[in-house]
Parts: C-alpha cells; structure tokens; sequence
C-alpha cells in the first residue's frame, strides 16, 4: 500500500495498514532544500521541489503545498513586503474598514492574480512528480473569517462581529467567494485535498461561531467539494467548543491542535469526520526525542481505532526541530500506528 492509497482510506474513516503521517511542513521545508524564502514564495518548482524534498527524505505520506497567509491579501490589490530575502511576506495596510470599501474590491481571478498562479503552479508540479504515490494537499490560506480579519485586522473584524453583524455578514460573503474562486483554481492543479484555516475561530466562542462564520464555512466546504478535492479544515488553539460545528461543515478531515484531547475528539466526533493532529508543536524542540515519541505514541493510539486519523504536529512543524526529532513521528507511527 503506498502513501496515497493509505491516506485515501483514512479519508474514508477505513482502517489501512498503518496510520498515515502527513506534518504540515514549511519554513524546515525550505532550509532543508537550501533556498531563500523569496524564492520558495515566488517561484512555483521552487516551492514545490522543497516541499517535496523534505516529503521525500522523511518519507512521510503527504506533501503539503503552502505559501505564506497573504496570497488573497496580495491577490485583492494589497501591497506585501518581503523585509529581506530570507523573511517571511507580511501584509501592510488593511484593505477594508467597512462593508462599503467592498465597491473597491472584485472576486481575483486565480489564473492572474498575485502570486494565486504560481501556488497552484506548484501542486501541479508536485502532483506530477509524486502524485501518483503520495497524497497531495495544497493549502489556500484562509477562510471567511480568517480572510476578513486580514483584510481588516483582527480588532475591527471582531468589533464587526459582535457590534455590526449585518454588515460582517457582507464582507463574511464576500470573503467566502474569494475563497472559493482560489479553491477552484487550486483544484485545477489536480491535487488530492485542499486545507483552508480559521485559525482563530476557537477564540469566538461557540455562538458567534455558529451564527456568524460557520454557515460561510459550510458553504465554502461544499464548494471545494465539488471540484473533486478532499477538504481540510484547520483551527488554531483550543477548538473543543465548536469542534461538533466544525464536522457539521462536511470536511472531510479536521486539523486539530494539542489543545484538544485525541481521545475525546475521535470519541465526540471520529464516526463523522476524519482527524488529523495533533502533537505539540513545542514538544519538537522542548522535549526529548524520547519524551516527543512518547507523545506521537500516545496520540497515535488515541486517535487510530477504526481508522479515519492522520498523525501529524498540530500545526505547522517548527523550522528550529532537529532531525531526530522529525523522524520521531514517523517512527512512532511505525512502531504503534499498524492496524
């Protein structure tokens, strides 16, 4: 069984002949491959060689394409800087205040747009050298709420949720429909699964989430789906409080963080939707590569009964975890992860 059948079956919520090991790798990606951040966020068989590379070389069962979180940002006419040509993008000034400034902003063509091009340029490139073997999963950024709270900044996003929910409920729209245009472009690529995040979703409590960014979620998840792709959705921190929302989305597979317990999230939601997570990113450089085993060991056996789980960090994989480290997750799946 090789490592796209394997994780097609968790998918399913079927068992396979181990528990699939797919870490969200990024900036370690890119200092294994020896490049700049430039140019693994602007060249396409830059970003998907590295990315690629570090699937390889750890022989884990999914390549993660991703850039950085201000493609729609950048896409919708904002101005990125790159401090240095080893640094991280970051966006400038917000794009939005208010529903009205909605007049200025048109749904971006992912064919043209920004940099939309070259991240879908780099999972075609990854599906044809590793398609056939591994599962591919490219990451569109954001979410509704999440790309609202970029265009704007996090503070007016949230004082627009709780004090001026109509006009949110615009801009949230809006939002959803970018989305879902780089969604469809991304799937054109052919790859296997597209990730977006609501990162700070668990922050908003259980109602303001399910009011007011959850209906947009749901509607961008059947969007994705019927393009053919497998959907992720991940949240950031502590998502216990919405996470039966999160599987009513329809996703297919759910990216928990460490602060939710495996256990009780494959016992509250594991009959409905895949899960994937969800060791502490800070255990890879905090811990021991024993004590970081241990914890692959007890959240694999936690989250594999009856299939449907994915191991991997609960969020990105840091780019400071040493090598023994980031083979210890998929020894741990070796060792512990057979069905």
């Amino acid at each position: 069984m090789n490592s796209l059948e394997r994780n097609l079956l968790a998918l399913q919520l079927k068992e396979a002949d181990r528990v699939p090991v797919a870490p969200a790798i990024l900036t370690r990606a890119i200092r294994v491959a020896g490049v700049k951040q430039i140019a693994y966020h602007t060249d396409p068989a830059v970003l998907a060689g590295a990315q690629v590379l570090h699937c390889e070389r750890y022989d884990f069962d999914g390549v993660y394409i991703s850039s950085d979180n201000v493609i729609m940002y950048e896409a919708l006419g904002g101005r990125i800087v790159f401090p240095d040509e080893d640094s991280y993008p970051f966006w400038t000034d917000p794009l939005l205040e208010n529903s009205r400034g909605l007049a200025r902003l048109a749904v971006p063509d992912p064919g043209c747009a920004g940099r939309m091009p070259m991240v879908i340029e780099a999972a075609r490139l990854a599906m044809e050298q590793v398609g056939r073997r591994r599962f591919v999963l490219a990451n569109i950024d954001s979410g509704p709420f999440q790309l609202a709270s970029t265009l704007m900044g996090m503070d007016r996003a949230m004082a627009l949720l709780l004090d001026a929910q109509e006009e949110m409920t615009k801009i949230l729209a809006f939002c959803a429909e970018v989305a879902m245009a780089y969604g469809r472009g991304m799937a054109g690529s052919g790859c296997h699964g597209i990730q977006f995040g609501e990162s700070t979703a668990g922050l908003l409590g259980r109602e303001l989430y399910e009011t007011q960014v959850w209906p947009h979620d749901c509607r961008l998840v059947r969007e994705l789906q019927r393009t053919g792709v497998k959907v992720f959705l991940h949240v950031c921190g502590d998502s216990s409080r919405i996470l039966d929302l999160m599987a009513d989305t329809g996703a297919d597979c759910l990216e928990i963080d460490s602060q939710v317990d495996m256990t009780w999230a494959k016992r509250t939601v594991g009959g409905k939707v895949a899960l994937k997570g969800n060791v502490n990113t800070s255990s890879f450089i905090d811990k021991s590569t024993e004590e970081l085993y241990d914890e692959c060991r007890q959240i694999t056996l936690a989250g594999k009964p009856g299939g449907g789980f994915i191991l991997s960090a609960g969020c990105e994989t840091p780019a400071a975890a040493g090598d023994d480290a980031v083979r210890a997750i998929r020894r741990a799946a070796d060792a512990f992860g057979t069905y």
